[in-house]
């Protein structure tokens, strides 16, 4: 049988307990807390966030339109895929009539699938006080730079420039932005987390109470539907966004 000391048995005991066990020392704790105080994203109903979970179009363009406040469009047709009556409908309408989203083509939105780095510089870019900071331009110097697509290039310019980017090293050292990879929660939130801090954005939002919070970095547990089901029957209402 095995002996447990007093200070093993109290460490088990505050892993636990404490409300950020899955938290301690992720990289975007401190940027996920300040936008969940704000509201701009939300959990799975029991006070998860879970950084490492990749984000859809429709999930980012929600937080976007969560930060800037704006008064929400919930009329009209922009995309074939984007129906009304949809979860995502009044946000994607509201993006689009606010100029920050284009879609993918040929009439689509594509909502449900994953956005990537790039095409969430692009609509971060198309923010109009991103837009309003004072910055030199500055060049690109990410070793994957030629694998940014060109309609996606000016926007990677001007966040690198306002240091709302500043990518990642990759496993031989080298600093790449990865344009095609799938944002996580984590890449959302922190960026955004640094356009409030830049622009005052969000500012005038106020903090909205929170539970205790699990910043978790095992894999979302439900898929969105679910989420959205439990927001029906759950207050404070949660998303998943």
């Amino acid at each position: 049988m095995k002996k447990y000391t007093i200070v093993s048995i109290l460490i088990m005991f505050l892993l636990i307990c404490s409300p950020k066990a899955f938290a301690a020392g992720h990289w975007a704790e401190e940027a996920m807390e300040t936008l969940i105080s704000k509201g701009i994203i939300e959990g799975d109903g029991n006070n998860h966030y879970f950084p490492e979970k990749q984000i859809t179009r429709a999930e980012f363009t929600t937080m976007i339109v969560r930060l800037l406040n704006l008064d929400i469009v919930n009329g009209g047709t922009a995309f074939k895929d984007v129906k009304y009556g949809s979860w995502y409908y009044p946000y994607v309408m509201t993006a689009y009539s606010n100029g920050l989203i284009n879609g993918v083509g040929n009439g689509y939105f594509n909502p449900d699938g994953k956005i990537n780095r790039q095409e969430m510089a692009k609509i971060i870019a198309a923010i109009p006080e991103v837009k309003s900071i004072s910055a030199s331009q500055s060049a690109i110097q990410f070793a994957d730079q030629n694998s940014i697509a060109d309609w996606a290039y000016p926007s990677v310019q001007l966040l690198v420039s306002t240091k709302l980017i500043i990518g990642q090293y990759d496993k031989n050292g080298n600093l790449v932005y990865n344009p095609l990879a799938n944002a996580k929660r984590a890449d959302a939130s922190t960026i955004l987390a640094r356009v409030m801090e830049q622009t005052g954005i969000g500012s005038e939002i106020p903090d909205v109470p929170t539970g205790k919070t699990e910043i978790n970095v095992t894999n979302y547990p439900t898929d969105f539907a679910t989420v959205v089901q439990k927001q029906a029957n759950n207050s404070p209402k949660v998303d998943g966004a």
